[in-house]
């Protein structure tokens, strides 16, 4: 059934063949269960309320409201969802909620807080209040892993200041930030409030988006959480960090020497001038990998990279550790062909046996 678990057609025939097969089949249809409407929230409630079996096979639960076009745009997520499934999904661990814009009553996020074997978060383009977006996230005991894209303030803070949601310990061991503008209340601002728990002391995988207008305070997150990150993940948005003219503005607040732990860092295509001053910041004994994500329309993009700036600054004295130099492109080009251009480009690289070529298979988010 292994060898089926992408083809869920193939599956819900394999069920319909003998007893055996239906409780192998169904093990695997049910890991990763995506519910678009109402409709299909209460056939699957159903379901797992009837069948105590399937209760233990759902790992990943996935709402995406995106295709809400004809369906009437009232709470029935935030009514149904927090206090009824918390007590039957005993080995979820992984809740991801897309295009959901709502408002949350006080009382969800206790039975959210049921929730307890969850410890991945994911929202994408999800619009709520600040208030509403720390109670959500705070709601899970064992929150490990939050991916954040894209999100939509809306609303003001209905709830009551007496009535605000009770917020778990935060001990994150990843962050994801894939957003360019983050809620704020009057009091604190998204960072400062991830700053004001035990996510300073815990956060070990960070991937972060830096635009023009909240450059300060993601400069401040990385320096906070200093030498105890290990992985980190920098993208610009837009166009941003591209060019000569904003590499000074970068550098002066964005400082990697600070982040002494690190083991591995993926950066954008090298074409951004503010790429090589990033890489010369560098002061970690333990840095082992070093990734660039490049999009490839034509191979001839490979060519306005300046090859010689960047083995320079990777043959620096603070880079001498790295083992592996990976180039991941995204784009139709056969692997051969981006490996041999790349070859020649890096040759030195080749030689001390670092170079590294990989397609990028992941979900690209448009920032």
């Amino acid at each position: 059934m292994n060898f089926l678990a992408n083809d869920p057609g193939s599956l819900r025939a394999c069920a319909l063949t003998c007893r055996a097969w239906l409780v192998a089949s169904r093990e695997i249809l049910y890991q990763d269960v995506t519910i678009e409407n109402e409709q299909q929230f209460e056939r699957f409630e159903e379901t797992i309320t009837m069948s105590p079996y399937i209760q233990e096979c759902v790992r990943i639960l996935r709402i995406d409201r995106s295709r809400r076009k004809y369906e009437l745009n009232y709470s029935w997520v935030n009514n149904k969802l927090s206090p009824i499934l918390p007590k039957q999904l005993k080995k979820l661990h992984t809740l991801e909620l897309k295009h959901l814009e709502e408002r949350w009553k006080s009382n969800s996020f206790d039975n959210l807080s049921l929730f307890t074997s969850v410890t991945r978060l994911s929202l994408i383009s999800c619009g709520m209040s600040p208030t509403e977006l720390y109670g959500l996230i705070g709601a899970f005991p064992s929150l490990q892993h939050l991916y954040l894209e894209h999100f939509i303030e809306l609303f003001t803070d209905h709830l009551r200041s007496d009535a605000s949601p009770p917020r778990s310990p935060l001990r994150l061991t990843r962050l994801t930030i894939f957003a360019e503008d983050l809620p704020h209340t009057k009091d604190e601002d998204f960072f400062d409030w991830v700053l004001s728990t035990e996510t300073r002391h815990t956060l070990r995988d960070l991937k972060l988006v830096i635009g023009k207008r909240d450059i300060d305070q993601r400069a401040c997150l990385l320096k906070a959480v200093g030498s105890n990150l290990e992985h980190l993940e920098l993208k610009f948005v837009r166009r941003f960090g591209r060019y000569h003219e904003d590499v000074p503005g970068i550098l002066d607040r964005i400082n990697l020497g600070a982040n002494t732990g690190l083991k591995s860092l993926i950066l954008p295509n090298p074409v951004h001038h503010v790429v090589c001053p990033l890489l010369s910041q560098l002061a970690s004994p333990e840095l082992q990998r070093v990734t660039f994500r490049i999009r490839l329309y034509e191979l001839k993009d490979i060519d306005k990279i300046d090859h010689k700036q960047v083995i320079r600054v990777l043959s620096e004295p603070n880079l001498e550790r790295i083992q592996e130099v990976c180039f991941l492109y995204a784009g139709r080009f056969a692997y051969e062909d981006v490996y041999w251009r790349l070859k020649e480009s890096y040759l030195e690289l080749e030689k001390n046996g670092v170079l590294c070529v990989r397609q990028d298979c992941e979900r690209r988010v448009a920032i």
